[in-house]
């Protein structure tokens, strides 16, 4: 299979329509059915099931389907990258982050690493961090920024900033100018999925387990619903910069989770010089390795 074949299987996945498919890419149907059945001779099995109206992807369809779009944006990237080097820009910084660092603290570092180096491009991929480390694996990013614990042993991890956690509420939910875990397990909590089983275990040491309102993957929904009074949410300090309502508020907690930012990148591949710049203009700024981190 060819990139050419991925591009017209993906284009037919995703319209449900050969005929569609056609119109999008400019052909016409006979020889996109031909490629179709090219593609599905070499793999030897049916990509897609076929109605009188609609055609859906086979189980094997979908596995394809996720790589061909893998691949077909690896080739995008090269291709982007190829471009800016030739009109003599700086070059493309495909960046991975998590949303809650997107709209705070790395909008601060981009602002000022760009302000060095005017010529970059930025390409940035917000998910969690568990999709953000998929992205550095299939190369659809040079470097991400995420926040531990994961394990992967391919990658290689740069500790950058330790941030505590912070609980954001309204006013009226959490009146007082700190958050205990004693106070918290009396009150509706917010809290990551990933790091849930961490906070009941605050709140267990702390007389008994809390009332989990909602559990979420990501800071912005976290605060979102804070600031509509479902609960407390239990978030990194950073990630009260994203309230945006005037009734807030957002203690630190005492002997709460340190959350550790950190920049990885795939071991043993080379990065690109602006990812390279990037990431070395993140270690002057930390220099220190923190400590005590989740």
């Amino acid at each position: 299979m060819d990139l050419k074949q991925l591009r017209y299987f993906a284009a037919v996945a995703e319209e449900g329509s050969i005929t569609a498919a056609a119109r999008r890419l400019y052909l016409s149907q006979p020889p996109l059915s031909m490629q179709l059945q090219a593609l599905e001779r070499e793999v030897g099995c049916s990509l897609f099931e076929r109605g009188r109206r609609h055609i859906t992807l086979t189980d094997a369809g979908r596995v394809l389907y996720g790589y061909a779009c893998s691949m077909l944006e690896t080739q995008q990237s090269a291709l982007d990258e190829i471009a800016a080097l030739r009109e003599g820009s700086g070059g493309v910084l495909r960046l991975g982050m998590v949303s809650s660092l997107s709209g705070t603290l790395a909008a601060d570092w981009l602002a000022e690493f760009c302000g060095e180096r005017k010529g970059v491009r930025l390409e940035i991929y917000e998910a969690n961090t568990y999709e953000l480390i998929q992205r550095l694996r299939r190369r659809s990013v040079h470097l991400a920024l995420v926040r531990q614990p994961f394990q992967a042993e391919d990658l290689l991890s740069h500790p950058l900033a330790g941030e505590a956690m912070v609980a954001v509420a309204r006013r009226e939910l959490l009146p007082r100018e700190d958050a205990s875990w004693a106070q918290l397990r009396t009150l509706p909590l917010i809290v990551y999925r990933r790091w849930e089983a961490l906070v009941r275990q605050k709140l267990d040491a702390a007389g008994g387990a809390g009332a989990f309102r909602c559990v979420c993957d990501d800071a912005r929904t976290a605060v979102s619903l804070a600031e509509r009074g479902l609960g407390v949410a239990v978030v990194p300090a950073s990630a009260a910069g994203l309230m945006r309502g005037g009734d807030m508020v957002s203690p630190a907690i005492p002997e709460g989770l340190l959350s550790q930012i950190v920049a990885t990148h795939p071991k043993n591949t080379p990065l690109p010089r602006p990812a390279q710049e990037f990431l070395d203009f993140l270690l002057r700024k930390y220099p220190e390795k923190p400590q005590n981190s989740l």
